[in-house]
């Protein structure tokens, strides 16, 4: 694919921005070899690229009404599961007639995700909800390496890091989350100096997405957060997913909360019968173009 024109469209759901290529349209996209997975950080950049916390390409599913995505990071590593890139897939899946209904799967991260669009003006798709599906909260799956972390309880640590003790709760929802719930919600100074500390921190083999949770009442909570490969961003679904499992197991909050984060509102609910996390919010699409490989 060198020399090629990559055409993309720029989606972001809560802030959270991901530029997402039609590997439907162009398979070429989709295969290991692509130019834009070594140019995935270049392509990201804020300020010489076109900007973006990650990048998605979506592909055909084994049915008609499946589709497949793959995420990479800002900097070029794999991001797994995500949350608001699920909304993305469906919204461009949707739009672009590539399922035949506003149900579908989309299998990302290792995951087969259930997703419920919803249509607003003119039919385009505004918002969706995923059935992200359970969590998994033993630590060494998450995964986490325990041996030199101190354990408060069943579902609490303490990590040491830079001469500060930070008490997690770690969670996976096809990536790992460690939760860090407080009584006042850290600057971004604060959140770029620990975040980028912990994100790496020995313990973490795979590294781990942070976050700052502040319970406003048992179903508000506000949080902040530090995402492995991207750093600070405005909203991360699994992450709001893990914060309502942490807030739940911890007696802190309830199974079901609206996720306040910097760029918007998300709602989850854990839900008690099938043991299934499901996440809901908003899905827009901002400008397509091309992005020109060398």
């Amino acid at each position: 694919m060198s020399g090629a024109d990559i055409a993309f469209v720029k989606m972001h759901g809560c802030g959270n921005d991901y530029m997402v290529l039609d590997g439907v349209a162009r398979p070429e996209l989709a295969a290991g070899d692509a130019i834009w997975r070594v140019q995935a950080h270049e392509m990201c950049d804020r300020r010489t690229g076109i900007g973006a916390d990650g990048v998605i390409v979506v592909s055909r599913g084994d049915g008609a009404d499946d589709v497949g995505a793959e995420v990479v990071n800002s900097d070029g590593s794999p991001g797994g599961m995500c949350g608001n890139g699920i909304r993305m897939v469906a919204k461009l899946a949707i739009d672009r007639g590539y399922v035949r209904t506003d149900r579908m799967t989309v299998e990302m991260g290792g995951r087969r995700v259930g997703v419920e669009a919803e249509r607003g003006t003119h039919g385009i798709v505004r918002r969706a909800r995923a059935d992200m599906g359970e969590p998994v909260l033993e630590a060494a799956r998450v995964p986490v390496d325990t041996a030199a972390l101190e354990r408060l309880g069943e579902r609490l640590w303490i990590v040491h890091s830079g001469g500060d003790a930070h008490e997690m709760t770690f969670v996976s929802m096809g990536n790992p989350h460690a939760v860090m719930f407080v009584d006042e919600m850290p600057g971004a100074a604060e959140v770029t100096r620990v975040g980028s500390i912990l994100e790496r921190h020995d313990a973490f083999p795979q590294r781990m997405n942070v976050h700052w949770a502040r319970v406003v009442e048992p179903r508000i909570v506000e949080v902040a957060t530090w995402e492995r490969g991207a750093g600070m961003t405005m909203a991360c679904g699994t992450g709001a997913c893990a914060v309502c499992v942490a807030g739940a197991v911890r007696g802190l909050a309830e199974r079901h909360v609206a996720v306040h984060m910097a760029g918007g509102v998300l709602d989850v609910r854990w839900d008690e019968s099938s043991g299934c996390v499901w996440l809901g919010g908003p899905v827009a699409e901002c400008f397509s173009g091309k992005w020109c490989a060398t």
